[in-house]
């Protein structure tokens, strides 16, 4: 695991221009998981090659559980004081280079479909010492 650099980008519906949502320092473990910490929330993503399967879980006041399934259908769980929301998503794409990390997906709650797309930028952090 290292520490690096991160940028990331999001994307809701029809917009066209991506929204910087996160820009700072992250845990990086090659290939497997990006963990940052923002003033609201802890998110970690977990990338599961042999499922191609990607896991977004952001803790804040509100849980989110994000399950993506590359070409097939996932599930979003989302906590709150209020009780429990259950989704179901439909995975468009999902990229992994040791650059970036690429999500598309859509959100499907009855005959509406909200599309999102992250995209996570990682540098390695040239402040860190061996």
């Amino acid at each position: 695991m290292k520490s690096i650099n991160l940028k990331v980008f999001h994307r809701e519906g029809s917009k066209k221009q991506y929204e910087c949502i996160y820009e700072g320092s992250a845990l990086y473990e090659e290939n497997e998981y990006l963990l940052y910490q923002d003033d609201q929330s802890v998110t970690k993503v977990l990338w599961n090659q042999k499922e191609s399967q990607m896991t977004i879980f952001r803790q804040s006041e509100i849980k989110t559980l994000l399950k993506l399934n590359l070409g097939n259908w996932g599930t979003i769980i989302v906590q709150s004081d209020f009780g429990e929301m259950q989704l179901k998503n439909k995975t468009k794409i999902i990229q992994i280079t040791q650059e970036q990390w690429i999500a598309e997906y859509d959100v499907i709650n009855g005959n509406e479909r909200m599309n999102n797309r992250f995209i996570w930028i990682m540098k390695e952090n040239k402040n860190e010492q061996s």
